[in-house]
């Protein structure tokens, strides 16, 4: 994957988990931006959180898993403009990271969802990506354990 474009499926896992994914972490996200810990400064993307539903699905997510505002979502939706890349982490490695983290979120949220939206991760970097992935998760259950002291 040479080109660090992130191969979404239109899936709408990512958009189905905005109250517990964002909107409830803008303070977290906030403070380990004040440590740090990412690649710039993302505070101005964490100002407001997302317009939801009822159930906590962005407002913007159509029946057919696309977005209503796509070419002017904000750049926290933009996976790999997303501020959120820990400085420890390439854009090559932040893409695998996220293709393997989009995965499991996909199944988390939608157990039984169709194939065709899972992402194809190539075999030559599946491991690499599962393990990038879970380097992410340390970083961020890192710094929850100091955030809450």
């Amino acid at each position: 994957m040479k080109n660090n474009k992130f191969p979404c499926t239109k899936c709408g896992a990512c958009c189905k988990f905005v109250d517990s994914a964002h909107n409830n972490l803008i303070d977290f996200f906030k403070k380990a931006a004040e440590r740090g810990i990412f690649e710039e400064d993302v505070v101005g993307d964490l100002n407001e959180a997302l317009p939801t539903k009822d159930d906590g699905t962005c407002k913007h997510l159509l029946e057919d898993r696309t977005c209503a505002i796509y070419e002017s979502r904000p750049k926290i939706c933009r996976i790999m403009e997303a501020t959120l890349k820990p400085k420890v982490f390439s854009q090559e490695e932040w893409l695998h990271a996220n293709m393997f983290m989009c995965n499991e979120l996909m199944v988390k949220i939608e157990p039984n969802i169709p194939e065709k939206y899972k992402i194809d991760i190539p075999a030559e970097i599946q491991k690499t990506a599962q393990k990038l992935s879970e380097k992410y998760h340390n970083i961020m259950n890192q710094f929850a354990a100091r955030f809450k002291k």
